[in-house]
């Protein structure tokens, strides 16, 4: 699974695996959800809100910190694989044939079309507007405020991430690419 937040790591996985990864590396503490869900990632907005996303359209919510999870209704049960959130504005779902945004905590999602892309990574900028996933035959995607659509092939890519203003972005798998104009353009980057 995938991780998030401040606060070191967090990681998510199979039967329901939530563990936490201190600043210095050492576990932390996990949560006992009570039952065994396939968790495939997490991300964290605050010191006291986090989203996890699993298997069949499961989304789970904290506000408290993970004193106690909340399982969010969603218009999908697709498998849902990535997430990202903004400091202050929407939260982005995705995963096979999923998109979703959220722009009230939760309160209502979006399901916005996207076919049958299969999206593996999802990164959005905490203080700017870049939103962008990666799709598992490399498809590079953005979200512009009302949809979210194909704008390139980034073969061999895995995983993406843009920095707080949203101005860079990496991506990485088979070798490493960067953008530094939000991802409209993407160049190589040398590396072992």
């Amino acid at each position: 699974g995938g991780g998030g937040g401040g606060g070191g790591g967090w990681f998510t996985g199979s039967s329901g695996l939530m563990e936490n990864v201190t600043p210095d590396g050492t576990p932390g503490h996990g949560y006992d959800l009570g039952f065994a869900a396939e968790l495939r990632g997490i991300a964290c907005r605050y010191s006291g809100e986090a989203w996890v996303v699993g298997s069949a359209g499961l989304l789970l919510y904290t506000s408290d910190a993970g004193a106690t999870w909340t399982p969010e209704t969603v218009p999908t049960t697709a498998d849902l694989r990535a997430l990202a959130t903004q400091d202050a504005g929407p939260v982005f779902v995705a995963g096979n044939g999923a998109f979703l945004v959220t722009k009230d905590t939760g309160a209502t999602w979006t399901e916005l079309s996207v076919g049958t892309a299969a999206f593996r990574s999802l990164a959005a900028a905490q203080e700017g507007e870049t939103v962008l996933a990666l799709s598992d035959d490399g498809g590079l995607w953005s979200y512009d405020g009302a949809r979210v659509q194909r704008t390139a092939t980034l073969a061999g890519m895995r995983a993406v991430s843009v920095s707080p203003d949203g101005e860079l972005a990496i991506a990485a798998g088979n070798g490493m690419m960067r953008s530094q104009d939000g991802g409209a353009t993407w160049s190589p980057l040398a590396v072992d």
